[in-house]
């Protein structure tokens, strides 16, 4: 089954020693950036920070649950991004029950998710199998979150190579 890392902050040659068939740099839809369909976009929401226009995954910084546009993203057919970067600095803040609780709304509503790792360096590069385990901290089937880095970063992952 290959995986795909959608969101590390470096230039990595060697993820498939991590077990990855590939990880991407992603396009931060912040500010004034524009949708690049040679990368993956993640838009950030949260803070101040609005969804607008086209992305293909959807960051929620502070883990606030926002019902209606949670549901928007779910009617769009679009992912929630579960980063490991985000959700480690959260735990270190003693905000796990935050996390938690926004996994169990994710879960609740059926609102499609992918578990990145948002890795800045090597040492931060978390494998599949890890983030398997810190998804079923989080409430997550590991099945479903191994398939959420198959599976649906996949689909990503597939326009990606058409693009090229």
């Amino acid at each position: 089954m290959p995986f795909y890392d959608l969101h590390i902050n470096f230039d990595w040659d060697g993820f498939c020693e991590e077990g990855y068939s590939a990880a991407y740099i992603p396009n931060l839809l912040l500010n004034s950036a524009k949708y690049d369909s040679s990368k993956v976009n993640i838009a950030f929401v949260g803070a101040g920070n609005n969804l607008s226009g086209r992305y293909d995954l959807v960051n929620f910084i502070d883990f606030r649950v926002d019902v209606p546009l949670l549901s928007k993203i779910r009617d769009k057919r679009g992912y929630v991004e579960m980063c490991f970067s985000d959700i480690r600095q959260h735990i270190l803040d003693g905000k796990l029950e935050k996390v938690q609780f926004f996994s169990s709304v994710l879960k609740a509503y059926k609102i499609p998710y992918i578990f990145t790792s948002g890795a800045s360096d090597i040492y931060s590069i978390k494998s599949p199998k890890e983030l398997a385990f810190v998804g079923e901290l989080l409430g997550f089937n590991q099945k479903d979150v191994l398939r959420s880095m198959s599976e649906f970063a996949g689909v990503i992952a597939s326009r990606l190579e058409k693009s090229r």
